[in-house]
């Protein structure tokens, strides 16, 4: 099944095939909400208790269909992860590692196509991760995130061992430099931030 990925203002699209081999899951660490807050979207992209609802997918099941022009990288360190988003409207995208061998990508819910419908197309949440930074009460996954942990091991293993951690649309062909330069923030950003949460 494919499912569609667009930002809020129809400038950038993409397309998730196999949208069955992806993972619901929920985190709620500070830095997907400061994220958030950097975006301007919290509204759209944290629940009650300041958590981002993420499908978690290997890169090669997007293809970008128009805008790849409008994407857009930040970072809140240095060392931080790649956050995604669409420029023209901020719409968050996703994250990923900053090595491109580690095939991953959190596609935010904040871009799938009927975000209302999320459980429907992609099942229960599987995992909730980083609980202990919630804002409110939440039951933590304990060793029921178990299966999801080693299966995501996996993946990025056998990824790495059949070189299709390669076909990444956010990485450049041949190089694994991230397709636009992040923006990385420095303390006194990350700061201001931190006090919107």
């Amino acid at each position: 099944m494919n499912h569609a990925i667009k930002c809020k203002c129809g400038k950038f699209s993409a397309q998730l095939g196999h949208a069955e081999k992806s993972t619901h899951i929920t985190c709620y660490c500070k830095d997907c909400r400061a994220f958030a807050h950097y975006l301007g979207r919290a509204d759209d992209m944290l629940d009650a208790q300041g958590g981002s609802s993420i499908i978690v997918t290997h890169p090669r099941e997007i293809t970008l269909t128009g805008g790849a022009q409008e994407i857009a990288c930040m970072s809140l360190s240095q060392a931080g992860m790649l956050r995604w988003y669409a420029r023209c409207c901020n719409t968050p995208i996703g994250n990923t590692s900053r090595n491109h061998k580690l095939a991953y990508v959190g596609l935010s819910a904040a871009c799938l196509a009927d975000p209302g419908g999320i459980e429907r197309d992609f099942g229960p949440v599987r995992m909730r991760s980083v609980t202990e930074s919630a804002k409110g009460p939440v039951a933590p996954s304990g060793i029921k995130a178990l299966p999801v942990l080693f299966g995501f091991a996996a993946a990025l293993l056998g990824a790495r061992l059949s070189g299709s951690y390669a076909r990444n649309p956010f990485f450049k062909p041949g190089t694994g430099e991230p397709l636009t330069a992040p923006t990385v923030l420095d303390k006194e950003a990350r700061e201001r931030l931190s006090a919107l949460d």
